[in-house]
């Protein structure tokens, strides 16, 4: 099978972040560092698993209200302690079993 040659090439961290920005992702100056340290260690295509929702999908653009990098990243570190509690839940199950 033939391999698909992509059409797009990919963003780095800097134009990912312009492109939100030009799409209507409000970044205050001093969270711009953040912002590109979360796209760096998170990754683009994770993190849009949390922005897509705050996106009109016929005008790619935020949606007011949902288009904070407060709120993305607001987002991003409740699923992470959830994600933690919910490890330690399967923990104590798992020794309850044994």
């Amino acid at each position: 099978m033939a391999k698909l040659a992509f059409s797009k090439p990919p963003l780095g961290p800097k134009d990912l972040l312009a492109k939100l920005k030009r799409q209507g992702l409000v970044v205050s100056p001093g969270e711009e560092p953040l912002a590109l340290a979360y796209i760096e260690f998170n990754g683009g295509h994770r993190l849009k698993g949390y922005w897509w929702r705050s996106v009109d999908q016929v005008t790619k653009t935020f949606k007011p209200g949902q288009d904070t990098f407060t709120r993305l990243a607001q987002q991003v570190e409740f699923d992470r302690k959830m994600r933690a509690l919910l490890w330690q839940a399967i923990e104590l199950i798992e020794l309850s079993v044994r």
